[in-house]
């Protein structure tokens, strides 16, 4: 893929600095994803904590966090939620190693 981060940068990212803008002030979830190269990325999220449903949003930025060329590097998906994450209750976090949080 020929690179294409100049027309992201000049074309692209001033479009989405008014969309975040929107998105933040009126609480409005979203996210955005380009690949301007074979292996840049560049990633936009926003998720307002609206009465906690943002399960969604925090997914795919752990997907996101964890892609490599190959796809999704699942050690380092449970590594990630491990340590990013509350455990509640969740029997699989505790087979991970990760105790209850209250």
């Amino acid at each position: 893929m020929e690179n294409k981060e100049k027309i992201y940068d000049e074309q692209i990212a001033p479009l989405m600095s008014q969309i975040i803008e929107i998105c933040k002030s009126e609480n409005i979830p979203m996210f955005a994803e380009f690949q301007y190269s074979d292996l840049d990325f560049c990633k936009t999220l926003v998720y307002p904590n609206v009465d906690g449903r943002n399960v969604t949003m925090r997914l795919y930025e752990v997907l996101s966090t964890c892609r490599t060329y190959e796809g999704i590097n699942i050690d380092d998906f449970f590594l990630y939620l491990t340590r990013n994450f509350p455990n509640s209750g969740s029997m699989v976090m505790r087979m991970l190693g990760k105790e209850p949080t209250n």
